[in-house]
């Protein structure tokens, strides 16, 4: 299916996410990549751990999202950069609570907020860390959003 299957251990995944990324920008290959840097669902619990270790790497904390996890997605815009042309970054929210996927399934999903931005390729850091700290930088953006979304419930 050329998907991507990762076991979060860089060490197995690196290898094989780079072969499949060669064999597309190789083979001219159209792709779409959806990447979830917050890597699960936000629940308290793991939005309390996200904090701490916000607060141990000296990390903006957050509040509405959860710290990224950037290794993926700098291996994917360092491994497609010549066959991508932009980076759109998407920001979803449900105004009073998350529906369920069964409140989802049952049409039970009165109103979604999505936010978008585009930002061409040529616009984002070369380098793993340029684009940590790019990532970071739109994921504090997104948190700055959603504490606006609290209040107003639109974007």
């Amino acid at each position: 299916l050329d998907c991507i299957f990762v076991a979060r251990n860089w060490a197995r995944d690196q290898a094989n996410i780079e072969r499949l990324f060669s064999r597309y920008a190789r083979n001219h290959i159209p792709v779409l990549v959806v990447s979830f840097l917050e890597g699960t669902r936000r629940t308290p619990a793991k939005l309390a751990k996200s904090q701490e270790y916000a607060r141990t790497q000296s990390l903006p904390v957050p509040q509405h999202t959860l710290v990224p996890r950037t290794k993926g997605f700098a291996a994917t815009v360092q491994g497609l950069r010549d066959h991508l042309d932009a980076v759109y970054d998407v920001t979803i929210a449900y105004p009073g609570r998350v529906p369920s996927l069964v409140d989802c399934f049952a049409c039970r999903v009165e109103r979604v907020e999505i936010r978008f931005r585009r930002y061409t390729i040529d616009r984002l850091p070369v380098t793993p860390e340029g684009l940590a700290d790019w990532a970071h930088a739109r994921f504090t953006e997104k948190d700055v959003a959603l504490a606006t979304f609290q209040d107003d419930q639109r974007f």
